[in-house]
């Protein structure tokens, strides 16, 4: 979304921001709970299958498509937008992100593209964090260090696998 293609509805959360994801995908519910760790009651989370009702001038699809975060003053912003905004509203030292989408054409493309890929693999995506940190949000586990240690473990080995049989 360009900085100059504000999406807005006439029917704003009154007390504070509303994150709107999808209810039935792992991979949301799992992240909007870290998402939740992260902002606390800084904003107010719900599914866009309950939530969807209350703004009849959306587009469901929109809410299918990707996260939302709604204003209380009616700007929506989409997607991408809606990381770096909640990043900006949550914690307000981190608005960093969300200057330099809103200001870098660039940046922006590439951060819509990313998000896309995400929001088009979300089943294997939500395999792949139970893979690195764990079935439970609310306590993660480091398992991508383990991963990580795995990899450079097997990358030695290899290594000195190859030396050894030069040296023959």
């Amino acid at each position: 979304m360009a900085p100059n293609q504000t999406l807005k509805t006439a029917h704003p959360p009154e007390d504070k921001p509303l994150l709107v994801w999808d209810g039935e995908c792992e991979f949301c519910r799992y992240w909007v709970q870290r998402w939740e760790q992260f902002f606390g009651d800084q904003l107010n989370y719900e599914p866009y299958q309950t939530a969807a009702s209350r703004f009849p001038d959306m587009d469901r699809d929109q809410f299918r498509k990707a996260v939302q975060l709604i204003e209380t003053d009616g700007r929506v912003y989409p997607g991408a937008a809606t990381v770096f905004h909640s990043l900006c509203v949550g914690k307000p030292q981190t608005c960093f992100p969300e200057e330099l989408y809103q200001q870098w054409e660039l940046f922006r493309q590439i951060s819509d593209g990313v998000y896309g890929m995400i929001a088009g693999n979300r089943p294997l995506l939500y395999k792949a964090t139970v893979s690195l940190f764990g079935k439970n949000p609310a306590r993660s586990k480091p398992y991508w260090a383990y991963w990580l240690a795995g990899l450079a473990g097997a990358g030695v080995i290899v290594t000195l696998a190859s030396r050894t049989k030069r040296k023959s």
